[in-house]
């Protein structure tokens, strides 16, 4: 018997006039939906940061967004990270990617970017010191981190200096 307040399957994208559907079952860590779900859990994003990026045990990350919308300019077009959230000394993105692809480190390059303006238009622009042009210590690193999955045997790892791929 179906409980009937889980639904049974869950959108997934629209292409075209379709909207294709997916049963929770057949649904995978790299898909869109669960990826959010489990990564906006904080212990769980905090445990993959502890691991991947081998932050402090005892680091306090924010309330993971999923989803989350960068629009820095009313006539730029806005950006949406898959994961974001931060601590003391990090802004963090973390990508979902199904496939590799040959223009990650310029994306990664690009989303950082956004998350720096993002930062400082949130203070105020007052990350700048009295000496002109001289960036403050209070600007937060940007830490981007792309988990691809392709049909292949590896699992590649793209951070915002490289990447590096180890096997599954």
């Amino acid at each position: 018997m179906q409980n009937e307040n889980i639904p049974q399957s869950v959108t997934l994208a629209v292409v075209g006039d379709e909207i294709p559907h997916k049963r929770y079952e057949d649904l995978t860590f790299m898909d869109d939906f669960m990826f959010g779900k489990i990564m906006s859990d904080r212990q769980n994003c905090k445990h993959f940061l502890e691991i991947l990026l081998h932050i402090d045990p005892d680091t306090e990350i924010a309330d993971p967004t999923a989803q989350a919308a960068i629009r820095n300019s009313p006539d730029a077009k806005a950006i949406t990270v898959d994961i974001r959230t931060h601590d003391l000394l990090s802004e963090y993105d973390i990508e979902a990617q199904k496939q590799i692809r040959p223009n990650l480190p310029k994306r990664a390059r690009y989303y950082q970017s956004m998350m720096d303006i993002d930062f400082e238009c949130a203070h105020g622009g007052a990350l700048k010191s009295k000496i002109r042009n001289e960036v403050s210590d209070a600007h937060k690193n940007s830490r981007m981190v792309f988990l691809c999955a392709s049909s292949s045997s590896a699992c590649t790892i793209c951070l915002a200096k490289g990447c590096r791929s180890s096997p599954r």
